[in-house]
Formats: C-alpha cells, sequence, structure tokens
C-alpha cells in the first residue's frame, strides 16, 4: 500500500494531466481472521509507524477511508488504533457492514474494479497493473 502511495506521487492522471491531489483508501476486511488482527496488534510500532506515514510524511493527503465487511472483532482493533490516529483521520473513515454496494454514495462504479460492482477492470488486471509500474519505477 505504501509503495501504491508513493507511486501515485509520480503518475499524472491521464484526464488532466495533473498528479492526483488525494487518496482514496478501500480495504475489505470480510476473510480477515481473529489471527491476524493479533498479529497487527503484536506489533503496535508497526501500527504507529504505518499511521504516522499516512497522515505526517507522505505526499498524498488521504480523502477517505473506506473499510468493507467489518466485523466485532474490527470494532475492537480500531478501539486499540484510535490513540495513535488523528481525529481528522477518524472522521475520514467510514465502514461498510454490509458490502460493497454503500461504497457508491461516496466513490463513482467507474473507479471501482468489477469486483465491488464498478466498470474499472478486474482486481488481478489491475495489480498486474501496478506490478508493472512498480517495476518501471524501480
Amino acid at each position: 500500500m505504501l509503495m501504491t502511495m508513493d507511486a501515485r506521487t509520480s503518475i499524472a492522471d491521464a484526464e488532466n494531466d495533473e498528479i492526483c491531489d488525494g487518496e482514496i483508501i478501500i480495504t475489505d476486511v470480510q476473510n480477515y481472521t481473529f489471527k491476524h488482527f493479533l498479529r497487527a496488534l503484536a506489533s503496535p510500532t508497526t501500527a504507529n509507524v504505518f499511521t504516522k506515514y499516512a497522515q505526517d510524511v507522505s505526499q498524498v493527503e488521504m480523502k477517505q477511508v473506506h473499510i468493507l465487511n467489518p466485523s466485532w472483532i474490527m470494532d475492537k482493533f480500531m478501539a486499540l488504533m484510535r490513540p495513535f490516529v488523528k481525529k481528522e483521520l477518524l472522521e475520514m473513515l467510514k465502514t461498510h457492514p454490509q458490502g460493497y454496494e454503500s461504497l457508491f454514495q461516496y466513490i463513482e462504479p467507474e473507479v471501482l474494479p468489477i469486483e465491488y460492482g464498478g466498470t474499472l477492470g478486474k482486481f488481478d488486471d489491475l495489480f498486474d497493473d501496478w506490478m508493472e509500474i512498480f517495476t518501471q519505477k524501480r
């Protein structure tokens, strides 16, 4: 994710030939298990470093953060993360407990992958595109 954010700072938008002015992060935690969250909690330093990078260091402003399919585990995890997260970021955070449909009130389908009801393309194809960009930027 950090590589993606860094790479985006140097990629011009095809429509207006400008570098992006912000990021919208979407994380689907549907298949996360309790073990995933235990790993994240086992290293609060890592979570703290990532949060500081996203909030204070990254050249790209975060516009919105969407969490899809959160469970009760996610609520507990977020409660533990709140002390490390700025109020502004908490206000950007949107949860979507019942799938992706509620994303459409914030994000146009044209910029969402097919798996989330969008028209941008399939996850695998988008992943391959990003891997090519990373290779070129190396």
